[in-house]
């Protein structure tokens, strides 16, 4: 293996392919996750050739490939003393019982599904070489187990605010007015600016000053100001201190920005209201206040590095700490009793192929958070965006459309909403 600029190992990857298309998206993929030099083949003979000149460190192929399938590739590199040792992952086109048994009795290490899940690409190659290729090092950020037993004490760690509890009430009862909501916002001045500031940018477009709550419920609507009041409840931007790479401000901006795509985005489907369409939106990204809230240093070291290696901040999270912000945030949720679909938005907001098509929250925050990165509204935290899930775009009948026009049909102006953070 040859050194990279991490001082670590750059990975050497024999990626077996009979679609050329499939081979240049999985190796950009492959180099999102970790510097590596990915060799492409289409067939069985060439990648033998490739094995006998410079052997990998690892091999990906897809099961059918030209003129043979990797059967014959997993024979071959078992039936040679030195290439025994060469870690196989195994890709299928689609879920078979009877091929993941025969490529785990040739020899494959993993076995693994198309389309490629990023995330799990990157997790299956951690657990391969962890730590940049080499021996896993024993100064890891944290013991995983530490933060899975604390997480496990969530009850305690992270009870729902006193105020929080009372907006989440006021939008569950159908028989609660604009009153009863005006009277809680009052009550605490943090968030009755917030709110001001919002309705009184270009964004919305008054002419005239909104100096209540009272009035800005009437023009901004009921719905809108309490989804807003319950996430700047839950997302906690109350404590003082702030990182160069998760600004609080910028962060709020992306979840208002994909708030209000989600809420456009939601017109491709008939099964998501708009108004929950904005609360997925808004707290999609709520696992990363969790973590700022109760893994402090963790999450700052976490930040640091993926900024450093230029990868997905949920990659490097799992590598790391073989957890991310979107299981920590689901875990916070649905201990507090939030609607099953916003729970599973939050969690598979990265992951949409875990989740199933029918789960049109988690396709919705999936993509707005797409488009609140590529039109720079905002900031996560997270440097490198996530690329469209094909199962996404399908999920909500968008597959195979340009997303520059599905982003025009949205008729969302990015300037404007960044107004509603002065």
């Amino acid at each position: 293996m040859s050194t990279d600029f991490n001082g670590g190992k750059r990975l050497k990857i024999l990626l077996a392919s009979r679609s050329v298309l499939q081979l240049k998206q999985t190796s950009q993929m492959l180099n999102r996750i970790r510097d590596c030099l990915v060799v492409p083949v289409v067939d069985v003979r060439a990648a033998i050739q490739h094995i006998s000149q410079d052997q990998p460190d690892l091999i990906i192929t897809d099961w059918t490939l030209e003129h043979l399938t990797a059967a014959e590739l997993l024979q071959a590199i078992r039936t040679r003393t030195t290439w025994k040792e060469i870690p196989v992952i195994v890709c299928l086109d689609e879920i078979s019982a009877r091929l993941s048994v025969q490529a785990k009795n040739l020899g494959a290490n993993n076995i693994l599904t198309k389309p490629l899940s990023q995330i799990l690409l990157s997790r299956t190659i951690a657990e391969i070489f962890p730590s940049g290729g080499g021996k896993k090092k024993d100064s890891t950020i944290i013991n995983p187990s530490e933060i899975r037993a604390k997480l496990s004490r969530i009850d305690s760690l992270a009870p729902l605010s006193a105020l929080a509890k009372s907006i989440l009430a006021i939008s569950n009862d159908p028989h609660s007015s604009a009153k009863n909501l005006a009277e809680e916002v009052k009550r605490d001045q943090s968030l009755t600016a917030k709110i001001l500031q919002i309705v009184n940018s270009a964004f919305y477009g008054f002419h005239r000053q909104i100096g209540n709550i009272d009035h800005a419920i009437v023009v901004m609507g009921f719905d809108e100001v309490v989804n807003i009041a319950l996430a700047a409840s839950l997302l906690h931007f109350c404590e003082n201190g702030r990182n160069f790479l998760f600004d609080r401000d910028k962060f709020w901006l992306h979840s208002i920005g994909s708030a209000y795509i989600a809420r456009a985005l939601s017109r491709y489907t008939d099964e998501v209201i708009s108004k929950d369409a904005f609360v997925v939106g808004l707290l999609h990204d709520f696992g990363k206040v969790a973590m700022r809230q109760h893994f402090r240093d963790v999450f700052y070291r976490i930040l640091a590095e993926a900024a450093r290696r230029k990868q997905p901040l949920h990659h490097v999270s799992l590598e790391l700490a073989d957890i991310e912000h979107g299981e920590v945030g689901a875990m916070v949720a649905d201990s507090w009793n939030l609607p099953i679909p916003l729970v599973n938005a939050i969690k598979y907001h990265h992951t949409p192929e875990q989740a199933g098509i029918e789960e049109k929250e988690v396709h919705l925050a999936h993509l707005a958070n797409i488009f609140c990165h590529w039109n720079k509204i905002g900031k996560s935290g997270n440097t490198v965006p996530d690329d469209p899930s094909r199962i996404s775009l399908k999920a909500l009948g968008i597959e195979g459309i340009d997303l520059d026009e599905v982003w025009k049909s949205l008729k969302i102006d990015a300037q404007m909403v960044r107004s509603t953070i002065g």
